[in-house]
């Protein structure tokens, strides 16, 4: 996964497993992790996953997420943090679809 901060341009590569589903409240909850390739940079994130249908084509699907950077990138401010927490679920949820 790519994420771009400001000037600094980070290539996280890791795994994510499903620790947790319920079939019967259509919930998962998802642990990732990965580390930068020449960084010190980590990242974890935890996401709980909720679907619930709309309609007979379509879902809906709310993500809470928790997610933990170490490293450089987690000397920005909380705007970026918030920003590269939004592209790492855009991302997710492309994967997914």
């Amino acid at each position: 996964m790519k994420i771009k901060l400001g000037p600094i341009q980070l290539t996280y590569k890791g795994k994510a497993k499903i620790v947790e589903k319920d079939p019967v409240t259509h919930r998962a909850k998802i642990e990732a992790s990965g580390n930068a390739a020449r960084s010190a940079s980590t990242a974890a994130m935890l996401v709980t996953a909720t679907a619930t249908a709309v309609s007979p084509s379509r879902t809906a699907v709310d993500l809470v997420t928790t997610l933990s950077i170490t490293g450089r990138p987690a000397q920005f401010g909380r705007g970026v943090m918030v920003e590269v927490g939004n592209k790492l679920i855009g991302q997710f949820a492309d994967a997914v679809s």
